[in-house]
């Protein structure tokens, strides 16, 4: 900086306060940009450790009659609004958190569910079990300890995965109004869907 050259806080000083439009007289100011840092290519990618909601990948597993897959979209549509990465099922083991949507209506599914939340258990993973299973048998051995949503609590699903994911055990099974259908849904088992 040159001996004539004032920056702003010279300027104030000089005139005990702020100084007013044209009262710099003969003062020249000059302007220096400021040095820009250099951004690092993922400085706002968010990584799933970080704390913030919704930057944990999840893997949603529907099992069931139609009531129940579209039940699941509803859920998925919420959780990818939200902020959540949706996981197809090749890339299960790289989930947080696996959402099992139940179905008592067909056998196999609840065998499969069983199968499936001891597979959970031995590789760590946080477990939400969501539908008809929790709802209709919330005492099943194989749902002790773990994160419950029943049908009639679908819209509540990202408290649910939060909680879970913060390693707390949620049981949501209360009986209510159901779910108005404007939620967002990720629409997997037909192409006529258009709600987003």
């Amino acid at each position: 900086m040159t001996a004539d050259a004032l920056d702003i806080e010279d300027l104030t000083q000089q005139s005990g306060g702020i100084a007013a439009a044209g009262s710099l007289g003969n003062c020249r100011v000059t302007l220096q940009p400021a040095k820009r840092q250099k951004k690092q290519a993922d400085a706002w990618e968010l990584q799933p450790n970080s704390g913030v909601p919704g930057t944990h990948r999840i893997w949603v597993k529907t099992f069931g009659c139609a009531h129940n897959v579209s039940d699941g979209e509803y859920m998925m549509g919420q959780l990818q609004a939200y902020g959540y990465k949706l996981l197809p099922d090749a890339e299960r083991n790289s989930a947080h958190l696996w959402l099992i949507n139940s179905c008592t209506v067909k056998s196999p599914s609840q065998s499969a569910l069983v199968s499936l939340i001891t597979s959970g258990k031995a590789a760590g993973k946080a477990l939400l079990v969501a539908g008809c299973v929790p709802q209709g048998d919330r005492k099943a051995a194989e749902l002790k300890g773990l994160s419950l949503l029943g049908i009639g609590q679908i819209d509540r699903v990202v408290e649910a995965v939060e909680s879970t994911l913060a390693g707390q055990q949620l049981v949501l099974l209360g009986r209510k109004r159901l779910p108005d259908l404007d939620l967002p849904k990720v629409c997997v088992a037909h192409k006529s869907c258009v709600q987003q």
